[in-house]
C-alpha cells in the first residue's frame, strides 16, 4: 500500500476555529488541535511555526525517538515531520481508537475491540496483545480534571471558562497547558502564575472587515479582533445575528438583524431598532439600509438621516466616479440626489441580484455568480461561481465556490495558494490577504 500523502502550502497561515482536542508538549514546541486544524508554536515565544486545516481531528501525540507527530482522526491517522512539506495519511480501516501511544519502534492504538499497533514507518495496523507504550494521549476524563486543584474555580465560579468550557489538558515540567474554546491559557503551577495564548477566531468566519487598526472577523454571534501591529487576537461577545461592523470617528459601528449599534469604550448602546442589512463606511460618510430606508451619518450628526426609500433590498454600496451605486436583489442601481436610475446588463445577469461590488480603475461587481465590470458599459470576465471581491494593490481578487482567482491586466487567473474551497469574504491588507472559506480562515502572504 502506498501512503496517501497531503501536499501543504508555505506562505499560507491556517487559524482553526472550534473547542482544541488535544495539546502535547516537547522540547521548545507546543502542538495544538483543534477540530478542524493543527497549529504549532514555539513553546518560548508562542510564535506561530506551522499550521494547517484536518478534518475532524482527535488526538495527537509526539514522538521523539523519530520527531515525528502524530494525528489521530475520525478516519485516518495522519504523520507530520517539521520541515516536511506534506502530511502522511494512514487510513483507519474501521479501528476506532480511544487513545494513542508512543512506544519503541511502534504507536499503539486501544480500541473496545483491544490493541492495534503501528511499526514507524509502515502503513499496516496489526492487533496485538503485547503492547509497551511510553506515554497515552487520550481524551479529557474528570479524574484528570480533578487531579489539578487550581482547576477547581473553573467549575464553582463564574468566569468566562464556564461558557467554554475545558477541552484538553497537558502538563509539560511545572506548566499546565488547559484548551478551551477561547485558546490555550499556561498555568505555572507553583506560582499560579497565568498565561493565555489566543489562536484566531472561535467560530467559522464568514465576513472579514478592516477597522484601520483591527481587522474585524465576523461569525453569526460572535466578533474576533485581530490586532496586525501586536499580532494578536482578542474576542468579544455581541449581539446575536450580526450583518457587519465598521469604525466611523473612532466608534465602532455594528450593524445586526436587532438594529445598529455603536461601541465607545466598552459600552454598547443602541442607535436603530430596525434591523441593518448594509452598513458602509466611504471616506467620512457612514451608510446604511435598514427599514427600507437608506440613510447617512455626517462627521456632524450621531443619528442616520435618510436619503430614500428602497423597495428591495440593498446588499452593496460603492462610490465610483464620485456617484453612489447601490447592488441589491433586484438588480444595481446608480443614485442621482435622491433619485435611483437601473443599471440594465445586456445578459440580464443583475436582474437575480448583486452580491458584491467594489470600486477600483472601474466598478466590479459578483451577479449570479459572474464577474462584471462597469465603466460607461457592462463588460463581462471568465468567472461564473464568484462569491466575493477584494482590491488589492494591483490586482482585484475573485472569491469563488471553487477557490480563489484574481484579475490584473485584463486576465483573469487562478491563485494555487488556497485549494479548490468555498470562499465567503476576503480582505487585501498589508502583505497580507485574509479569506473566509467553508474549510476555515486562511492568510496568505502576497507581499
Amino acid at each position: 500500500m502506498c501512503p496517501i500523502l497531503l501536499i501543504l502550502r508555505f506562505g499560507v497561515d491556517f487559524f482553526p476555529t472550534g473547542p482544541i482536542q488535544s495539546i502535547d508538549v516537547y522540547y521548545n514546541r507546543i502542538y495544538i488541535l483543534r477540530e478542524d486544524g493543527l497549529v504549532v508554536l514555539n513553546k518560548t515565544s508562542h510564535e506561530r511555526i506551522f499550521s494547517t486545516p484536518i478534518d475532524k481531528g482527535k488526538l495527537l501525540i509526539y514522538d521523539p525517538e523519530f520527531g515525528d507527530l502524530y494525528i489521530l482522526t475520525e478516519r485516518e491517522l495522519l504523520r507530520y515531520l517539521e520541515g516536511s512539506d506534506h502530511l502522511t495519511r494512514i487510513p483507519l480501516r474501521g479501528v476506532r481508537p480511544r487513545r494513542i501511544g508512543v512506544g519503541k519502534g511502534y504507536i499503539y492504538l486501544e480500541t473496545p475491540a483491544g490493541y492495534y499497533r503501528l511499526r514507524k514507518g509502515s502503513f499496516f495496523f496489526e492487533k496485538t496483545g503485547s503492547v509497551e507504550v511510553k506515554r497515552w494521549q487520550g481524551g479529557l476524563s474528570e479524574e484528570r480534571l480533578h487531579s489539578y486543584p487550581i482547576l477547581t474555580p473553573y467549575y464553582y465560579t463564574d468566569n468566562l471558562l464556564n461558557k467554554y468550557p475545558i477541552t484538553a489538558l497537558c502538563q509539560s515540567g511545572r506548566y499546565l497547558y488547559i484548551g478551551s474554546r477561547l485558546g490555550v491559557e499556561i498555568v505555572n503551577l507553583p506560582s499560579a502564575h497565568r498565561r493565555r495564548l489566543t489562536l484566531g477566531p472561535i467560530d467559522r468566519v464568514v465576513r472579514i472587515t478592516d477597522l484601520d487598526t483591527l481587522i474585524a472577523f465576523i461569525s453569526q454571534n460572535q466578533i474576533s479582533f485581530y490586532s496586525p501591529t501586536a499580532d494578536t487576537w482578542f474576542y468579544r461577545s455581541y449581539l446575536h445575528d450580526i450583518v457587519d461592523i465598521t469604525n466611523f470617528r473612532n466608534r465602532i459601528y455594528l450593524g445586526t438583524k436587532n438594529g445598529l449599534f455603536t461601541i465607545q469604550s466598552g459600552v454598547t448602546l443602541p442607535i436603530l431598532r430596525n434591523p441593518v442589512i448594509t452598513i458602509t463606511r466611504i471616506g467620512d460618510l457612514l451608510y446604511l439600509y435598514a427599514g427600507s430606508k437608506l440613510s447617512v451619518i455626517t462627521p456632524s450628526t450621531d443619528l442616520p438621516q435618510e436619503i430614500l426609500t428602497f423597495t428591495g433590498t440593498i446588499r452593496k454600496i460603492a462610490i465610483y466616479n464620485n456617484r453612489l451605486y447601490l447592488g441589491s436583489d433586484r438588480g444595481l442601481f446608480r443614485l442621482d440626489t435622491t433619485e435611483y436610475q437601473e443599471l440594465i446588463d445586456p445578459r440580464g445577469y443583475l436582474r437575480f441580484g448583486v452580491d458584491d461590488i467594489i470600486a477600483g480603475d472601474k466598478l466590479y461587481l459578483i451577479a449570479s455568480g459572474h464577474l462584471i465590470t462597469y465603466q460607461d458599459s457592462f463588460s463581462y470576465l471568465p468567472i461564473g461561481d464568484g462569491t466575493a471581491l477584494a482590491l488589492g494593490s494591483d490586482r482585484i481578487w475573485v472569491g469563488t465556490r471553487s477557490g480563489l482567482w484574481y484579475y490584473r491586466e485584463g486576465m483573469v487567473e487562478r491563485s494555487y495558494l488556497l485549494p479548490a474551497i468555498e470562499i465567503y469574504s476576503i480582505l487585501s491588507k498589508g502583505r497580507y490577504l485574509w479569506v473566509a472559506t467553508e474549510k476555515g480562515l486562511y492568510r496568505l502572504r502576497i507581499g
